[in-house]
């Protein structure tokens, strides 16, 4: 009985998690720009993840290397999508290397890194150890609807 009791309490704290994560994440009463910090925001998109992040054939590590930063005059919901998309296609790399290549001795990694640039800027760089973009497709990734998935699979937003 202290097993399953604890074993619920343990999962109504990840729901919590959960919902409070997609509460800031979606930020629906913010479709104006906010003043935010950009890590919470990063971190809160990896919580709604974590599902996609732990439960593949593989474990997916995360290295945040974060910068001190000051809060961001931006568009929250908008950044966050954007960060959401592109650690989802690092997710799809990874899933498609290493599970193609049973032999890949290495470990499924997804980087996130911050930095403090000149005039304000702040810099955030999010790379994985998966097969990368092929050359004839770089010059097309920010096209809209462009894709390399097949139909039904992603969101064609990049």
């Amino acid at each position: 009985m202290p097993k399953l009791l604890g074993s619920i309490a343990g999962g109504t704290n990840r729901i919590s998690e959960i919902v409070k994560s997609l509460r800031i994440f979606s930020r629906l009463d913010e479709a104006n720009i906010k003043t935010v910090d950009i890590h919470a925001g990063i971190d809160n998109t990896l919580i709604i993840l974590q599902a996609r992040l732990q439960n593949q054939p593989f474990h997916i590590k995360v290295i945040k290397d974060y910068a001190q930063l000051p809060l961001a005059h931006c568009y929250p919901s908008a950044l966050n999508q954007v960060v959401m998309n592109i650690i989802n296609n690092a997710i799809d790399a990874l899933e498609t290397k290493f599970c193609q290549n049973k032999f890949v001795e290495e470990q499924p990694t997804i980087c996130i890194r911050t930095e403090k640039l000149e005039n304000d800027w702040i810099g955030i760089y999010i790379s994985d150890n998966g097969f990368g973009i092929k050359e004839e497709n770089c010059s097309k990734i920010f096209d809209p609807f462009f894709t390399t998935k097949p139909v039904g699979k992603g969101t064609d937003l990049g």
